[in-house]
């Protein structure tokens, strides 16, 4: 029988969490996911998000963190420092330093809300994230999300997304890790899997034929390929001697927490 998990899902840029729900819904029952929703009116730095995001993680019970894309320097930044709990850290089309191939980390000086105020253009959001077949009902879900969040708060992420360096920190995680990439991201540069394998040859890479959204348009495959990897770890952690305590993950079938 497979071993109960709680899994923490950390969103991508707009940080709602509406957009994690696609691959939440995909997952098996005995992964329960919790997504956390960062504050959509309050600019806060990467260290003020990892604070909030420690203060939410279960403590009597074995779980993994799932981050995407902006949030995979936090969950690295945690998982670093070994949670109690914490037996695997999955990164979904993210970076440990500034990802974005046509930004180079000077301009984050320029960035501020006025390039926010507007939502971008859906040819865009399709060019970059989404894919060009991507349904009308995630670009939609997209476009909402964005719009719930303040231009100033998008501004300060988006700064702090081309100044991060969390390569020591990705450097320290001594748990199990696995990088989901899309074959068809327009945003990362190319080189950023290659890159963090070359820091981590222990990092274990899955490829989806997918754009930078993996989790949004190939939710069923990403959820298989997660699940896989998190059995083999839950089986290697229940024998090994340490702190950590696999048990039932109660609880509904889908959280989602709002970082306060």
């Amino acid at each position: 029988m497979p071993t109960p998990l709680d899994i923490v899902v950390l969103p991508g840029f707009d940080g709602t969490g509406r957009l994690s729900r696609y691959f939440a819904d995909a997952l098996p029952p005995q992964l329960t996911p919790s997504i956390i929703a960062y504050p959509p009116d309050v600019p806060e730095s990467y260290s003020d998000l990892e604070t909030c995001v420690r203060n939410l993680l279960p403590c009597d019970r074995a779980f993994a963190i799932v981050a995407e894309s902006f949030s995979g320097p936090i969950a690295t930044r945690i998982a670093a420092k070994k949670p109690k709990g914490l037996v695997a850290l999955v990164l979904v089309g993210t970076f440990v330093h500034n990802p974005v191939r046509f930004v180079p980390t000077w301009m984050k000086s320029f960035v501020g809300s006025y390039l926010f105020h507007i939502p971008p253009p859906a040819w865009l959001v399709r060019q970059l994230v989404a894919g060009f077949d991507a349904p009308d009902e995630l670009m939609s879900e997209a476009l909402a999300a964005w719009c719930e969040v303040k231009p100033g708060v998008l501004a300060m992420r988006l700064r702090e997304a081309l100044a991060v360096d969390a390569t020591d920190d990705f450097l320290a995680v001594s748990l199990p890790m696995m990088y989901v990439s899309g074959t068809q991201d327009r945003l990362l540069a190319p080189s950023t899997v290659d890159a963090l394998q070359r820091l981590r040859p222990d990092l274990e890479v899955a490829v989806i034929a997918a754009p930078h959204f993996v989790l949004q348009r190939r939710p069923t495959e990403a959820a298989d390929l997660i699940g896989n990897f998190l059995a083999r770890c839950t089986v290697v952690d229940s024998d090994r001697p340490d702190d950590r305590h696999p048990g039932t993950a109660g609880g509904s079938n889908l959280g989602k927490k709002q970082v306060s």
